[in-house]
């Protein structure tokens, strides 16, 4: 998959969760050490000069914050909770299927077609009372 990515004319950031990030996820108590893959994970990025960077809590605040900012254009996630953020423009099937197809999702084309008077705190609201992560 990064193989695929780097061929592509983009600048990849990676983003590690960082150690405050939620004890409990999905009803589920989440290892408070890094999943096993984290370390050769950056050895290799670091291998092909591509950036990464570990956040302070969950690594998708930490991008959609960047997103927000204008510091990334898009996050590539397939966790939801990254619109709860308030990211603005998020890819999606990361798999990448052999015909390279991604869904890109704007929120303000989302607002716009599906709930214009849906704000941020809605979204967020919305979340919580339909059992996401952090109800």
């Amino acid at each position: 998959r990064l193989a695929h990515l780097s061929q592509h004319p983009i600048q990849l950031l990676f983003c590690y969760d960082g150690a405050e990030r939620p004890a409990v996820k999905r009803g589920k108590r989440v290892f408070a050490r890094d999943h096993w893959m984290v370390k050769p994970t950056r050895r290799i990025l670091d291998a092909f000069n591509i950036p990464w960077r570990e956040a302070q809590g969950e690594a998708e605040a930490e991008l959609a914050s960047m997103n927000v900012h204008h510091i990334v254009d898009a996050v590539l996630t397939d966790d939801s909770d990254v619109f709860a953020f308030g990211a603005h423009t998020v890819l999606r099937n990361s798999s990448l299927t052999p015909q390279g197809e991604i869904n890109i999702y704007e929120t303000s084309n989302v607002h716009r077609r599906v709930a214009p008077e849906l704000t941020t705190d809605g979204f967020v609201l919305m979340a919580i009372l339909c059992g996401g992560d952090y109800d």
